[in-house]
């Protein structure tokens, strides 16, 4: 065969391939067929800590971000950037154009799944996530999803179910793992909520959210020892976390610290100086170790703060050195007159009495105590 002839046959390979490609529809790419995503999601399994699967699982989301065609491509970045600035509506077409394009593009059925449960219309958006899962099944975004319009729809087994097949593809997603755990909290099974807390913290010892699930879920269960620890390592990741301080504080005074609850209400008042709560909750724990005078402080402080505090002035009336001025006793007559709840009255009631007892004035003193206990009879269930 002459060098012409192998020429012309090789030309001829060149262009019956060229011609077999032009008859391909690379439009019916879609991502679950990229090869790379099975390596990704191999390595994704073997991966021990979730600050490492960052890398990997960023490098899933951009391949289900890549689509075979300009346009679509264009489209598809274009209602991303509509979808950033919050026009939903504009990013929904957006997505509805791409699909028309490549029906079988799986992230763009996400996309619009996202925008539909964003905006309320919880049918199609499961629609969309049903379509989502149908093309990649392994698609972890789309699944979280649809956990959580479970949750709000009370199925809570079908949520479970989801995120169990979010952590059969992703075992260290400790974002599916945290939130396992609350749909676990919320359905009472707590054994199985603290094995899933503590599985996200071993992956995440930075979690916040984590810590504060674990910490509340002991404090729910009365572990008041095991709660310490989590509220602690809460606090040192986010040291200005209010709520976290306070209910440290509580714990140390049930657990009879009275000086480390102490501590922590005042690292909190260090944050709101003006929560009457907390300042009652210390005055509280500095009677009990007879603090008398910050006692008195922090008493009122939370009247100042919250003038209908009837425990604050019972309390007051109850330390055994305290004497009600006559500006204090003209402020509990006016609120007694205005319309307060039941327990703030009942209890201000019995702080009149006592106020008045103390000047000796004894018939006013009984006045107020038979209208504070005929008030309490009619609500059994407090205690005063």
């Amino acid at each position: 065969m002459t060098e012409q002839n192998r020429a012309n046959k090789t030309m001829k390979k060149i262009i019956l391939i060229a011609l077999f490609l032009s008859t391909i529809n690379f439009n019916t790419y879609s991502d679950q067929f990229d090869l790379r995503l099975k390596t990704l999601f191999d390595d994704l399994t073997l991966i021990e800590n979730e600050l490492n699967a960052g890398p990997t699982i960023n490098q899933i989301w951009s391949i289900w971000s890549e689509i075979g065609n300009i346009e679509a491509q264009q489209k598809f970045n274009l209602g991303n950037q509509y979808m950033a600035k919050r026009q939903y509506l504009k990013s929904i077409d957006m997505f509805s154009e791409v699909l028309d394009i490549d029906p079988n593009f799986a992230e763009a059925w996400n996309k619009r799944a996202t925008l539909h449960y964003i905006i309320g219309d919880y049918e199609k958006s499961v629609s969309d996530i049903s379509k989502t899962l149908e093309l990649e099944p392994r698609h972890f975004g789309a699944l979280d999803g649809l956990a959580e319009i479970y949750i709000s729809q009370d199925q809570f087994e079908k949520a479970a179910q989801t995120y169990k097949k979010i952590l059969s593809n992703d075992p260290n997603n400790v974002d599916a793992l945290r939130l396992f755990g609350l749909l676990a909290f919320k359905t009472k099974n707590y054994n199985l909520a603290e094995k899933l807390y503590l599985r996200t913290l071993t992956l995440m010892p930075s979690f916040s959210l984590a810590w504060d699930n674990l910490a509340k879920l002991y404090r729910i269960q009365n572990k008041l020892s095991e709660a310490i620890p989590a509220f602690s390592n809460l606090i040192k990741i986010d040291p200005t976390n209010f709520e976290a301080l306070v209910s440290l504080g509580t714990i140390y005074t049930k657990l009879a610290k009275y000086e480390e609850g102490i501590q922590q209400y005042k690292k909190a008042l260090l944050i709101d100086k003006t929560n009457a709560r907390v300042y009652l909750s210390m005055g509280h724990a500095l009677k009990t170790i007879g603090s008398r005078e910050e006692c008195e402080r922090a008493y009122l402080n939370a009247i100042k703060y919250f003038p209908l505090s009837g425990e604050a002035y019972w309390s007051l009336a109850n330390l055994k050195t305290y004497k009600f001025s006559a500006l204090q006793i003209k402020e509990m007559n006016k609120l007694i007159s205005s319309k307060i709840p039941s327990v703030e009255l009942i209890q201000i009631h019995f702080a009149l009495g006592k106020a008045f007892e103390s000047n000796k004035e004894y018939s006013k003193s009984f006045v107020h105590y038979k209208e504070g206990n005929w008030l309490q009879r009619k609500l059994p269930l407090i205690h005063i």
